[in-house]
This record gives C-alpha cells, sequence and structure tokens, in this order.
C-alpha cells in the first residue's frame, strides 16, 4: 500500500484524486480544503475521495472550512450519483 502526505497533496495536479492510507494533520487538510474551494488551487480537481490514517478532528475541520449541507432538490449544485473516468493503478 502507497503512503501519502502533504508533499503529495499539495502537489496534485490532476481531475481526480483517490487516496488510501494518507497521513494529514488537521492543518494539512485545512489548508487543501481551503485552497480548492476558494480555486486558488487544484483548479483541475473535480472529485476527491481519500482515507485518512492519521486521526482528525472533524468538528475542528467544519468550523474551519466554509461548507454547506447537500440539498437533494437542488442536483444542479451537486449530482447524488457521479461516474469517475479514472485508470486503475496497483
Amino acid at each position: 500500500m502507497y503512503k501519502s502526505g502533504p508533499d503529495y497533496i499539495h502537489n496534485f495536479v490532476g481531475r481526480n484524486m483517490l487516496l488510501s492510507c494518507v497521513f494529514l494533520t488537521n492543518q494539512d487538510l485545512i489548508k487543501f480544503l481551503k485552497q480548492w474551494i476558494s480555486k486558488e488551487a487544484y483548479h483541475n480537481l473535480e472529485t476527491l475521495s481519500m482515507h485518512i490514517v492519521t486521526e482528525i478532528n472533524a468538528v475542528l475541520i467544519r468550523q474551519s472550512v466554509e461548507s454547506e449541507e447537500y440539498d437533494p432538490n437542488e442536483p444542479e449544485k451537486r449530482p447524488k450519483d457521479y461516474v469517475v473516468d479514472i485508470p486503475e493503478v496497483f
């Protein structure tokens, strides 16, 4: 299993990020999310899925990053389901 950390995450330039065994601090994740949401960085990134191995404080993350609750009545904002066309790499 490959390990991913802040150096890998912060230098990502692709469209779809799918990672397992991720080692990030709360501040690493907050920085990443804020830069992505504000379009300051990660301009090509469309989807993100990661399994973070280190313990993170979900409450702190939610308080630190502007977000909104998913509303199924507004599918134009974010579809309920989507297809990610990434190649499998092992």
